[in-house]
Order: C-alpha cells, then sequence, then structure tokens
C-alpha cells in the first residue's frame, strides 16, 4: 500500500519536488489522526497554514 500511495504522489506532483521523497508511517500512533484533524481545522476555518 505504500509504495501504491509513493507512485500516486510521483504521478501527481512535479519531479523536482519529488525526487527525494520518502514515504514513512506515522509514529504518533493514535496522536496522528488528532494532529491532522487539528490542521484541517485550523488551515479551513481559521486561515492558518
Amino acid at each position: 500500500m505504500r509504495e501504491a500511495a509513493l507512485a500516486t504522489i510521483r504521478d501527481r506532483t512535479m519531479p523536482a519536488i519529488t525526487s527525494e521523497l520518502r514515504l514513512e508511517m506515522a509514529s504518533l500512533g493514535e496522536d496522528d489522526v488528532l494532529a491532522g484533524a487539528a490542521v484541517l481545522v485550523l488551515a479551513n476555518q481559521m486561515g492558518v497554514a
């Protein structure tokens, strides 16, 4: 699954950006979901990126 995700990212972005791209599994456990949700709220509701 990781290889498929990496292939999709490479297909949809410029080669200069993804030439040294590494895709790694998160090590935060369940907190990674919370962190992602917080980023979405900040970006979409408050305009913070």
